[in-house]
């Protein structure tokens, strides 16, 4: 024979299943019911019996409701309702504290059945389990995005997701540049960031530069194809392209002219030389600093260092190449392709572009 504890808990079940649906009152009081199967099996007619019983009406807000115009009238209307509120399930989550009747002058009369993130593990699966957890779930856990009532905003977020709800923390990555990234300028932060954890680093769906692959294919299609790839392509394109936003043309992360010439300086080679050591131009005469020199004169110098020196990527593909030294087949020049013709030996090397006679180095 059930107790009297017992048979409360079967009406305030049976109001649950009217109010929310008897999949999710299941899912909520999966925990709050007995381990004794033998128990919940006798319960179920009982169950059936009062469902049926109070299913023609709703149950009204001022019957044993923690929801009322008395009290927290406020909850329950918004958009998005957590279904513990909608199923007036506050015991679920709050609990009268000892010794104490409510309502009642000091107030603070509940207390949490958890503390943080394990709260809300007693029902959802939790978040943490990848190898880079969101520093939000560290320092707070989940209200530190999530209200635990209701809200406006799916998933009961706090603010409006992307923009708004990320950059209360990261604004330099949603502030506007002068050339944004369009997943970050729309605030779609979830395409390349999951905000619970996950396996890779800065919490990506993916690894970089798969995940750069999965909106350019064209790009992955050139470094698949061809025999030489870029260093930088195969660490991440993060190495030279600032996936948020950037100041600069090409969401390059440091300085790179933006044409086909530039007058020479360190500054204006800045991307190239964050990996590449400067002696490559900027000394004349060199045995060590570049395999592109006649004995000891320095052809890079002589090609870039110059008033109107020749930029990186005429002769030289970003990303990757069929030749050794990253070697372009063709130089765009406006809308004409010259042809290279680059042909490496073992000392040196001979090239016959459009600009120039066919010329041959030797080291």
């Amino acid at each position: 024979m059930c107790t009297i504890s017992r048979i409360d808990y079967v009406i305030k079940m049976a109001h649950t299943l009217r109010n929310i649906g008897v999949g999710s009152a299941i899912l909520l009081w999966r925990n709050r019911l007995y381990s004794n199967a033998g128990i919940l099996m006798r319960l179920i007619p009982i169950l059936s019996i009062i469902f049926l019983l109070f299913s023609p009406g709703k149950l009204n807000a001022q019957d044993s409701s923690c929801i009322s115009e008395r009290c927290h009238g406020g909850l329950g209307k918004m958009k998005f309702v957590h279904s513990l509120v909608a199923g007036n399930m506050c015991e679920s989550c709050h609990q009268l504290k000892k010794e104490t009747t409510h309502p009642s002058k000091r107030k603070k009369d509940f207390t949490l059945t958890a503390e943080g993130a394990a709260l809300c593990h007693m029902c959802h699966e939790k978040k943490d389990r990848g190898k880079i957890i969101h520093g939000a779930i560290r320092m707070g856990g989940c209200t530190v995005c999530h209200d635990p009532h209701q809200s406006d905003h799916k998933f009961q977020l706090i603010s409006e997701p992307g923009k708004a709800l990320c950059g209360s923390c990261h604004s330099d990555k949603v502030e506007k540049k002068s050339f944004p990234h369009p997943p970050a300028a729309e605030g779609n932060c979830t395409l390349c960031h999951t905000p619970h954890s996950s396996d890779t680093a800065r919490l990506l769906v993916m690894e970089d530069p798969k995940i750069c692959f999965s909106c350019h294919p064209d790009k992955e299609e050139a470094v698949n194809k061809r025999k030489t790839v870029h260093a930088p392509v195969t660490m991440g394109c993060g190495s030279c392209h600032n996936p948020h936003g950037a100041k600069l043309p090409r969401l390059l992360v440091s300085a790179f002219p933006d044409t086909i010439y530039a007058e020479f300086s360190r500054e204006r080679f800045a991307l190239c030389f964050s990996c590449h050591d400067d002696g490559l131009v900027m000394k004349e005469k060199t045995t060590d600093a570049t395999g592109f020199r006649q004995k000891e004169r320095n052809l890079h110098a002589l090609h870039v260092k110059r008033d109107k020196g020749r930029v990186c990527i005429l002769c030289h593909d970003v990303h990757a190449s069929n030749s050794t030294h990253l070697i372009r087949d063709f130089a765009k020049f406006g809308q004409w392709r010259l042809p290279i013709g680059f042909q490496e030996k073992e000392k040196g090397g001979t090239c016959a572009p459009g600009c120039h006679r066919k010329v041959e180095y030797e080291r």
